[in-house]
């Protein structure tokens, strides 16, 4: 049996169950906790840690779950083997370098938000109509006119 150690904090967002779930999670998927290893009971856990056996029950219940631990009959829970494929992907350290010259790739069509492509926007003629517009407004029916408020500053 493994000894359980997470920094467990009642002030935090997310409820004890969960953090308790997240770290036995991370453990089993660094490796830190192999396959086969049998988990503290509900009791001892929860004497342990000082908090409720619900709580722990809870967590073990998600783990359960989610298939990172078996329940064998009159002998607790144990961790099952995980595939590589259910693995976090490994963060890759990317160079400064790296990153600066693929942000400042350029592309043939910038889809990004918020940026207008002035080159082949017709500000002529969009200048041409707001000064129109600008001009006639008194004249237009109510529904241009609301329109034109909506537009123009």
């Amino acid at each position: 049996m493994i000894e359980i150690t997470p920094r467990l904090d009642k002030y935090w967002d997310s409820p004890l169950y969960f953090q308790l779930y997240k770290y036995i999670k991370e453990e089993i998927q660094k490796g830190s906790i192999s396959a086969n290893t049998k988990l503290p009971s509900i009791r001892k856990l929860s004497e342990y840690l000082n908090i409720s056996r619900n709580t722990v029950e809870r967590a073990y219940h998600q783990l359960l779950d989610e298939g990172f631990v078996e329940s064998r009959p009159r002998s607790g829970l144990y961790v099952v083997k995980i595939e590589k494929i259910f693995l976090p992907p490994q963060k890759y350290n990317i160079s400064t370098k790296t990153r600066f010259e693929l942000e400042a790739k350029k592309f043939k069509y910038d889809f990004s938000y918020g940026k207008i492509d002035t080159d082949h926007f017709p500000l002529p003629v969009f200048r041409k109509i707001k000064r129109i517009f600008h001009l006639h407004r008194l004249e237009l029916p109510y529904i241009f006119l609301l329109s034109y408020i909506y537009l123009v500053p």
